[in-house]
């Protein structure tokens, strides 16, 4: 077995797959996968002009930022409710939530990196964990993130400072998914049937 049945197990879990390999223009109301040009050429709708390029999934918003020890506070989303957030996985933050995309001006370097501890806060006592498997929506994860020392460090740093409490984070490496669902694309190929109906009239769309 290559472990894709046990990460995607459902229909939400496997749309968060997809999700994480091939969607674009993804917004918070958009995880990014849609019938494409078969819908016509509706361009923005295809790729919104903020962040038309691939983002992954999104992860949750953030709670509150803690730049001295490189930790972000974040509600997570149903997508890694779904198909869990784990140590080692990349994320980056966006800022779009609170109105800074789209008005033309300069913005600021996007902040992100890879995961190196999570912890969850019950009362007054905190637990590490490996993933966020078996967590709701909108629980509460402390999330840290790898830092170098030297220069990349006080990059990583300088970019948190620009974080925000209500600012998006998408999962945007996940190797161990992407990896799954690499498999998966093979399966049935070459060969595999598919069934079409196409209609349409003289001068109208198909």
């Amino acid at each position: 077995r290559d472990g894709s049945a046990s990460l995607l197990r459902d229909p939400v879990s496997l749309r968060t797959g997809l999700a994480q390999v091939f969607a674009r223009g993804q917004d918070l109301q958009n995880d990014g996968l849609s019938p494409g040009f078969l819908e016509g050429s509706m361009h923005q709708r295809l790729v919104r002009g903020h962040a038309p390029k691939h983002r992954g999934v999104l992860a949750g918003t953030v709670v509150k930022v803690n730049l001295d020890e490189a930790k972000a506070t974040i509600a997570i989303s149903e997508a890694v409710a779904a198909v869990a957030l784990e140590r080692g996985q990349g994320l980056v933050f966006d800022g779009i939530a609170r109105g800074d995309g789209g008005s033309g001006a300069a913005q600021p370097e996007e902040a992100g990196g890879f995961v190196s501890r999570l912890e969850v806060q019950e009362g007054e006592e905190i637990s590490d964990i490996d993933s966020t498997q078996g967590l709701a929506p909108g629980s509460e994860v402390v999330v840290t993130f790898s830092v170098e020392l030297g220069e990349k460090g006080e990059a990583l740093r300088s970019k948190l400072a620009n974080v925000r409490e209500g600012d998006l984070i998408w999962r945007n490496s996940a190797e161990r998914l992407e990896s799954a669902m690499r498999r998966m694309s093979l399966r049935g190929l070459p060969g595999m049937r598919v069934s079409v109906a196409v209609g349409g009239q003289e001068g109208g769309p198909l």
